[in-house]
C-alpha cells in the first residue's frame, strides 16, 4: 500500500521523489494498468439465474468465474499480452502455476465428445485422476478439473437442457410474486429436466 502522506511530506521537505516513491508510484500505475486489462474481459458472475447463449457448447465453472465455450476448440491458461488465451485462469485465482498454454478443450463436430488435452508442464487432475503433461482425457458433464489450486466443472450445455431451462424461464416470469402467494404453485413436470 503507498503511503501517499509521506510521500507529500518526503517531496515537500527535498523537493525530490526517493527512489523507493518512484518504484511504488510505478507498481501502482502497473496495477492500474492490470486492472483496467481485467475491466475489458467479459465474464459471468456464479451467482443467479443466467440464460445460456444459443452458441454455447460447454461451461467452465468456478468459484468465482463461468467460463463460456463457444467454440469447438479453447485454450486454457494465464493470459499475457504477448500470449492471449481463451479462458484466462487468472480470472478465477492464483494463477502463477498455471502455464500460459496450460490445456485445450477440443470438442469432436460429429460425436459431440469433448477432450481435454494437457500442453502444460503440470500435471492437471480431472476427475481425481492425474493427467500428465501431452496426454488427453474425455470430458463428460460434471467432470472436475483441478488445475494448481483452481477447481472448476466442467458442464455440458446441450440443447434440450437450453430449450427445457427458456421455457422454466418463461414459466417464472410469467407467474405472480411469491410474496403475493399464499402457497407457491409448482412448475408443471413438462417444464422440469429429467434425469
Amino acid at each position: 500500500m503507498l503511503d501517499w502522506e509521506m510521500l507529500e511530506r518526503t517531496y515537500d521537505l527535498t523537493g525530490r521523489v526517493n527512489f523507493d516513491e518512484t518504484r511504488a508510484l510505478n507498481a501502482a500505475a502497473a496495477c492500474d494498468a492490470r486492472e483496467r486489462e481485467y475491466a475489458r474481459v467479459v465474464v459471468q458472475p456464479v451467482t443467479g439465474i443466467c440464460s445460456p447463449a444459443a452458441d454455447v457448447r460447454a461451461t467452465l465453472r468456478g468459484r468465482v468465474v463461468r467460463y463460456l465455450v463457444r467454440t469447438d476448440r479453447v485454450v486454457l491458461g494465464r493470459s499475457t499480452p504477448r500470449d492471449p488465451v481463451d479462458l484466462d485462469l487468472a480470472l478465477e485465482g492464483p494463477a502463477e502455476k498455471v502455464s500460459r498454454r496450460q490445456a485445450i478443450i477440443a470438442r469432436d463436430p460429429s460425436s459431440g465428445v469433448f477432450e481435454m488435452t494437457n500442453v502444460g508442464a503440470r500435471t492437471i487432475f480431472v476427475d481425481g485422476k492425474p493427467l500428465g503433461a501431452n496426454n488427453r482425457t474425455r470430458l463428460v458433464d460434471n467432470s472436475i478439473v483441478q488445475i494448481a489450486i483452481i477447481r472448476l466443472v466442467f458442464r455440458i450445455v446441450s440443447r434440450v437442457q437450453f430449450v427445457a431451462f427458456n421455457r422454466l424461464a418463461l414459466w417464472l416470469l410469467r407467474r405472480p410474486h411469491i410474496e403475493d402467494e399464499i402457497s407457491p404453485t409448482q412448475p408443471p413436470r413438462s417444464l422440469l429436466l429429467s434425469g
